[in-house]
C-alpha cells in the first residue's frame, strides 16, 4: 500500500489466521479433535502443510484482486526446530 507502506492489511490477515488456524487448532488435541489429522500424524511439518492449505484455499477471498501474495508459512517449535513451506509446494 503506497499510502501506509504495509504489504498486507493486518486486520484481514489476522481475521483469516484466527478463523482458519487459531479457531481450528488452538487448545485442541490434534490427534483426536482435528479432522485434518485423522489420517496424518500432527507433526510440525504436517501442521505447517495444513496451515498453508487452509490459508491458500481462503486467501483470494480475504485479499481479492491484486492483493498480497501468500508466499510461505513458517512454524517454529523451538529456536532449533523450525519448518517452512512455500505456497508453490501445495497444489
Amino acid at each position: 500500500d503506497g499510502r501506509t507502506g504495509l504489504a498486507v492489511d493486518r486486520a484481514r490477515l489476522d481475521a483469516l489466521v484466527r478463523r482458519e488456524v487459531v479457531e481450528a487448532f488452538d487448545r485442541r488435541n490434534l490427534n483426536t479433535e482435528c479432522a485434518a489429522f485423522r489420517d496424518d500424524v500432527p507433526t510440525s511439518e504436517n501442521l505447517g502443510l495444513e496451515i498453508m492449505r487452509r490459508l491458500k484455499r481462503n486467501w483470494a477471498a480475504a485479499f481479492p484482486g491484486e492483493g498480497p501474495r501468500l508466499e510461505k508459512v513458517a512454524l517454529a517449535e523451538t529456536a532449533r526446530n523450525r519448518f517452512q513451506i512455500t505456497a508453490d509446494e501445495i497444489e
